[in-house]
């Protein structure tokens, strides 16, 4: 759901698909494949799929802004979703006039810095210089890395060199197909925002 963003001009959509739980497939169209992860993730429920594909849908209406801002981490998790979202922006007619992303290793205060999620929204306010436009390469590899993660199996993890994508050390992007517990989407909304202004 796009929604304001206190302290920030614009709005905020969190797209966050837990790429790194289940089945990521190569489908015919958008509505199968969400319909596929919704229903490992959300065991068939009815309300699962309609708040997935309605948070696929908030992505599309990206095209419609003139600037998108993405917020991103360094762990698999976001990784992953980075690459669907360079996947979906490399596409030209996806393309909004101005596509920013920001890449952060360290902040002032923090001996340990793990993520975006650490900071106050005051810090989220300081970082806002530290965007940096997204280059064709990065577009590349994201598609790159989004392509080699969809299979219609599920697999070994994938991994491939994302120093373009992101300059934090010993991160890569991965497929995992886990049986394993689900990641809350809930608490994924701490780690990505994908932030739009006119």
């Amino acid at each position: 759901m796009i929604s304001p963003l206190r302290g920030f001009s614009g709005d905020f959509l969190s797209f966050a698909d837990p790429y790194v739980e289940g089945p990521v497939p190569q489908t015919q169209s958008l509505e199968e494949f969400v319909r596929i992860r919704a229903d490992y993730l959300g065991q068939g429920d009815r309300e699962a799929f309609e708040e997935f594909f309605s948070s696929y849908l908030d992505l599309e209406r990206a095209r419609e802004y003139s600037v998108v801002h993405i917020w991103m981490e360094h762990d698999s998790y976001d990784q992953l979703i980075l690459a669907r979202l360079l996947y979906f922006f490399s596409d030209a007619s996806a393309w909004p006039k101005q596509l920013r992303m920001i890449n952060v290793t360290h902040f002032p205060g923090f001996e340990r810095f793990v993520g975006l999620g650490q900071l106050p929204p005051q810090a989220l306010r300081l970082l806002w210089e530290d965007f940096e436009d997204v280059t064709e390469a990065q577009l590349i590899l994201g598609k790159q890395v989004w392509n080699r993660a969809k299979s219609s199996l599920c697999r070994s993890p994938v991994a491939t060199s994302n120093k373009t994508m992101i300059r934090s050390r010993g991160s890569s992007a991965a497929s995992n197909c886990r049986t394993s517990s689900l990641v809350s989407t809930s608490g994924a909304l701490r780690r990505l925002a994908l932030c739009r202004t006119h």
